[in-house]
């Protein structure tokens, strides 16, 4: 198992793809939308035609904060693309944009991107983007990303779907369970447990056993 990216250039991502198939050698990268409770419910729905012909989809997946801001780890790597192959877009925007792909059930016709350093300006990389995908369903993806979210942000992660079809619309806007608790004088939030995390090792163990695919 690979986290993302496989690598931080196509072609050593390539050769890393033949070298396990040679070896016969199950390689997955772990995209956690796809095990997302609402988000299988959102595709379930898309796939039984709840809410109709699908139309648009409005992500972000995700902003996050400055990886610099993480206590008691050496997070200069991420600034350095010759070592992390990209900046804040690179490092949340992957999750994103695989989930459109399995949500839409289509491949990209079109690309539009505006990514760049927009909201810390001595970074060296990128830190922020938006992404209009056309699928070749026609269905339309935006997709937001990016080291975006202040240090104030009461979560590490803001990921949001909004799913608009013929018949219905489908609002995703706490991926991860979490349960806020308002009080008279304070607020408690308590976030429950990650069933992304088990599913996508359960999903890799059982295609060890079933010598099949990711």
């Amino acid at each position: 198992m690979c986290d993302k990216p496989i690598s931080i250039t196509l072609k050593e991502a390539d050769k890393i793809i033949k070298m396990t198939r040679c070896a016969k050698v199950k390689l997955m990268v772990p995209f956690n939308p796809r095990f997302m409770i609402p988000l299988m419910k959102a595709k379930k729905d898309i796939e039984e035609n709840k809410i109709g012909d699908l139309i648009y989809i409005y992500t972000i997946s995700e902003y996050g904060k400055n990886p610099s801001l993480i206590k008691g780890f050496d997070t200069n790597w991420l600034f350095n693309p010759q070592k992390s192959g990209g900046g804040g877009f690179a490092d949340t925007a992957p999750h994103g944009i695989d989930s459109l792909r399995w949500l839409v059930n289509s491949e990209v016709k079109t690309v539009y991107a505006d990514i760049g350093n927009k909201i810390f300006p001595n970074l060296g990389v990128d830190d922020i983007g938006t992404v209009i995908i056309e699928f070749k369903n026609r269905v339309i993806g935006v997709l937001g990303a990016g080291w975006a979210n202040p240090e104030s942000y009461p979560t590490w992660l803001d990921i949001r779907y909004e799913i608009l079809g013929t018949k219905g619309f489908i609002d995703v806007s706490k991926p991860y369970h979490d349960l806020a608790v308002y009080g008279k004088e304070k607020m408690v939030r308590e976030y429950w447990w990650r069933n992304d995390v088990r599913m996508i090792l359960d999903e890799f163990i059982d295609c060890i056993f079933e010598d099949r695919d990711p």
